[in-house]
């Protein structure tokens, strides 16, 4: 299923450049970011169940081909063109190099916090090994006083 020449880069930050004539979310100039995925059918069963990543139809930010066919290639392009429901807004006062990550080691490891209830104060948790993964459950975890 993999699409050559691929260049990976699934964690993109940048200055939003151009936005369509139906976006007020974002507009030219905010600084944002995507995840693995820039679109999808938004049609499909998966779709309406807000399981996008798993539409058939779905289009990752690298190695994926756009409506027009054209192909994506990721965090290393010079310019990405992404559907506003998988846009972020990137705080100003946060540098973009330290947002990247966020958009996967950090959705990685906050979705599971919040979805189990170990996001309140004076929960406890343990986290299995300190690498990129565990490192920043860490820091969610204290950032959220548990």
């Amino acid at each position: 299923m993999s699409r050559y020449p691929m260049l990976l880069g699934h964690e993109i930050v940048g200055i939003v450049a151009e936005v369509g004539n139906k976006v007020t979310k974002f507009k030219v100039g905010d600084k944002v970011g995507v995840g693995c995925l820039v679109g999808a059918c938004h049609s499909c069963d998966n779709c309406n169940k807000s399981l996008e990543n798993y539409c058939p139809k779905m289009i990752f930010t690298y190695g994926g081909l756009y409506y027009d066919e054209t192909m994506t290639y990721g965090g290393y392009s010079d310019s990405m063109v992404a559907n506003k429901h998988y846009v972020v807004r990137i705080p100003d006062n946060l540098p973009l190099d330290a947002s990247a990550p966020l958009l996967c080691v950090g959705i990685t490891v906050y979705s599971p916090l919040k979805y189990y209830g170990l996001s309140e104060p004076g929960m406890h948790v343990g986290v299995v090994g300190l690498g990129g993964l565990g490192h920043v459950a860490v820091k969610f975890a204290k950032a959220f006083g548990v």
